[in-house]
């Protein structure tokens, strides 16, 4: 990332559109001068001589007009967001008046800043580390309140503080591991073979406790994918309008209407969910363009965290049911899956008990009438269960990059811990040692290589 840190950089720091207010952002060494040439403040004051943290009135005023009446927040670095000197220029929200303020800027000797820029001066002025750099662009997405509730507490420094403390104990055994090597002959004490292993077992074990939220900080980040499976007719679109509120799926009585995957995105439980209505499954179909739509089907079970199965309660199970229950049979052990019975307005043909004696492996059993919208908040609570939006706020991660690190980190433990088994050296150990630092570092920022500094920056939008 080849950013100027002499330049004073600027960028509209709200979303575009119509709103209340917007923000222009202005970070450097200049930036106070910049803001002088740009607003001209009701006091007369000049901004060189206010103090830091101060709200002043102005306008904004080229030579032939008043822009704008604005306010400007002054944060003098170091106790910025940058680090640096900062002002934010609050105008009114219209697109063209805000542009026309960063055009200001920039003619004062500002340059447009990058993606990410602001944030990346501040984790490069220590102002945040990686992690916490990253739980602002998640913050900024999150879809839902437990989304960004896990964003915010990242962001508070609570996946850091677990990282560096253990950095902390494995640079402390690194460090009497390699003290062994060099000042064999001294006064000094050293770390046993008990001690390292007892240790990197402790350490191994709180790795793979993290590594194990590494699904749920996807769940949160991406949404999980919830497919609407069953037998033609059952009422798999009408659930998904019901959930939805609107007709989104076409609901008729001619078995194979959908045949492609209809995708709709809900918030259950604070948890974003992606619902999709599946194809019909039926054993045999002659239908070239309903059997396209069975093999979407078919994938879309493999791929999804949770799978509804509906079930027509008022007609006995045929060999529709049969053939679903085999394919689901052989989906991932730890794949979830609700047995919905649907039109319980009508009398049953099937019971409970029937459905759990189809499928044993159900997490939970469920009656509705998605018609007439009997029965949603069971199922949406049951939903809920399944999805774990119950669930502590531990930390968890929030992207496929860290939860990468923890599993390098995890491998460089056990593998310290194999090399004390074979008895090997202390090199080896010590070499070991050093890469699960390393890996840790990565999620962090201390040794995350410039090429991966880019890629993450130049996510986040401009004016972040």
């Amino acid at each position: 990332m080849q950013y100027n840190f002499d330049d004073t950089i600027a960028a509209v720091a709200t979303p575009a559109g119509r709103s209340g207010i917007g923000i222009v952002r202005v970070s450097g060494r200049d930036a106070l001068k910049i803001v002088e040439n740009v607003v001209k403040l009701s006091t007369g004051k000049s901004f060189l001589s206010v103090e830091t943290h101060t709200i002043h009135h102005g306008w904004v005023r080229n030579a032939a007009a008043v822009i704008d009446e604005v306010l400007v927040n002054v944060m003098c670095g170091p106790h910025s967001y940058t680090g640096e000197d900062t002002a934010e220029i609050s105008g009114h929200g219209n697109s063209v008046t805000l542009r026309r303020i960063l055009e200001l800027c920039l003619g004062a000797g500002a340059r447009m800043a990058g993606p990410g820029e602001f944030t990346y001066r501040a984790f490069v002025n220590g102002r945040l580390d990686l992690a916490k750099a990253e739980a602002v662009a998640d913050l900024i997405a999150g879809k839902t309140e437990r989304a960004a509730r896990a964003a915010a507490n990242q962001l508070q420094g609570t996946l850091s503080n677990m990282i560096g403390a253990w950095r902390a104990k494995l640079l402390d055994l690194a460090a009497r591991v390699e003290a062994a090597l060099d000042y064999a002959e001294e006064d000094i004490s050293f770390a046993t073979r008990d001690e390292i292993r007892a240790a990197l077992e402790q350490l191994a074990g709180e790795l793979a406790g993290l590594r194990a939220t590494a699904a749920r900080g996807r769940i949160l980040r991406e949404g999980a994918r919830v497919a609407i499976v069953g037998a033609p007719n059952t009422g798999k679109s009408s659930l998904l309008n019901a959930l939805l509120l609107r007709e989104r799926s076409i609901v008729t009585d001619i078995a194979g209407t959908t045949r492609d995957l209809i995708e709709e995105s809900l918030d259950i439980g604070g948890i974003p969910v992606v619902i999709i209505d599946t194809a019909g499954l039926r054993r045999h179909t002659d239908d070239p363009v309903e059997k396209i739509g069975l093999e979407r089907t078919a994938g879309c079970m493999a791929q999804a965290d949770i799978i509804l199965w509906i079930l027509d309660s008022s007609r006995p199970f045929c060999e529709h049911e049969r053939h679903i229950g085999e394919l689901l049979g052989n989906c991932a052990a730890d794949k979830k899956i609700l047995l919905i019975l649907n039109k319980c307005d009508l009398p049953p043909a099937i019971t409970r008990g029937d459905a759990e004696t189809l499928f044993p492996g159900a997490k939970d059993v469920i009656s509705i009438s998605a018609i007439n919208r009997t029965g949603l908040e069971t199922f949406e609570r049951a939903l809920a269960l399944a999805l774990d939006a119950e669930g502590p706020d531990e930390p968890v991660l929030v992207n496929a990059r860290q939860g990468r690190a923890l599993e390098q980190a995890g491998q460089a433990a056990s593998n310290a811990l194999e090399a004390l088994d074979a008895d090997e050296s202390e090199e080896l150990i010590a070499f070991h040692l050093r890469e699960a630092l390393n890996a840790l570092g990565n999620i962090t920022g201390e040794t995350t290589p410039e090429e991966i500094l880019s890629q993450i920056f130049e996510k986040f939008c401009v004016g972040k």
